[in-house]
């Protein structure tokens, strides 16, 4: 990764200490600094923890695209291993279903609500 403003590169970018999902990074050649939503493998800690869940949506025609789109977009916003990149590159392709990632148990409980809420329905399955 380089700095977006002067284009220094990676050995000139300082990160925090304590990796996050999104974090804060420091260019310190120009002293900018840049927000960075980071995907890091889960780790073991939470494997034994907590319950990891796999979820995908069906769209259900090709009406409720952009409403599907929008609507997940909010409901997963917060979850900390989703990636809104995975989402927009699998509604260009036209798939009708979509992987949505990784989600803790805690999350997935929080995310049923909200699909109920907005009249959407994410299948999950339980990966350990």
């Amino acid at each position: 990764m380089s700095c977006p403003i002067c284009g220094a590169g990676h050995d000139s970018i300082r990160r925090p200490v304590e990796p996050s999902a999104m974090e804060v990074h420091l260019c310190t050649s120009c002293g900018h600094e840049f927000a960075v939503h980071c995907q890091y493998p889960i780790p073991e800690e939470y494997w034994s923890k907590n319950k990891i869940f796999l979820g995908t949506y069906t769209v259900p025609n090709e009406n409720e695209v952009a409403k599907s789109y929008i609507k997940l977009t909010k409901i997963l916003r917060y979850c900390e291993w989703f990636q809104l990149s995975k989402l927009e590159q699998q509604r260009i392709e036209g798939k009708k279903t979509w992987e949505l990632g990784q989600f803790l148990d805690v999350e997935v409980e929080r995310i049923k609500e909200e699909c109920r809420a907005h009249a959407i329905s994410i299948c999950f399955v339980e990966t350990n």
